[in-house]
């Protein structure tokens, strides 16, 4: 599934969608330490892609 994230805040609807392995188009997000939390969490799952 293709996602794009509107008014992401911290990401905790992403989180679902990371672990089904959906692809994310964007995160759109103008709050500075939820931009920064997203970040921290979409490296996460791409560095868990690549170890798992």
């Amino acid at each position: 599934m293709v996602v794009l994230d509107l008014f992401s805040g911290a990401g905790g609807l992403s989180e679902g969608f990371f672990r089904v392995n959906s692809t994310f188009v964007a995160h759109i997000e103008s709050d500075k330490y939820a931009c920064e939390t997203l970040k921290t969490r979409t490296s996460y799952w791409k560095l868990k892609k690549i170890i798992i």
